[in-house]
């Protein structure tokens, strides 16, 4: 297994995962929760991008070997809308998570306040 230097990935790397020295000669590396939810929010990110914003729950939650309810979660939370659809090559709806994109945030108002 090819393990990078301690310094190089403890210090200017992103985290991906948490580092912890467990000998004077070995490091071993573990994937809290929270950095296993950015690296799939991160997958999930790419695979939108890749697949023109919608991807299909079910075929997301098999290969991430997730259950779709938690892969579901993980879209809305992205930004996904969750809605049903006929995907292509088959005749039944299934669960579609959708990116609207690009993002249009609503623009600032000048003026008063209505009341």
């Amino acid at each position: 297994m090819l393990r990078p230097p301690p310094l190089r990935a403890h210090g200017t790397d992103p985290p991906r995962a948490s580092f912890r020295p467990s000998s004077a000669r070995c490091y071993s590396y573990f994937r809290n929760a929270k950095m296993q939810d950015k690296l799939i929010a991160r997958i999930l990110i790419v695979w939108l991008q890749l697949d023109g914003y919608a991807v299909v729950v079910e075929t997301a939650s098999a290969a991430l070997k997730l259950p779709p309810s938690k892969c579901t979660t993980y879209l809305r939370e992205v930004g996904c809308n969750i809605g049903s659809r006929v995907v292509e090559g088959g005749s039944r709806k299934r669960a579609v998570g959708v990116l609207e994109a690009p993002l249009v945030f609503p623009k600032l108002k000048s003026g008063a306040q209505r009341r």
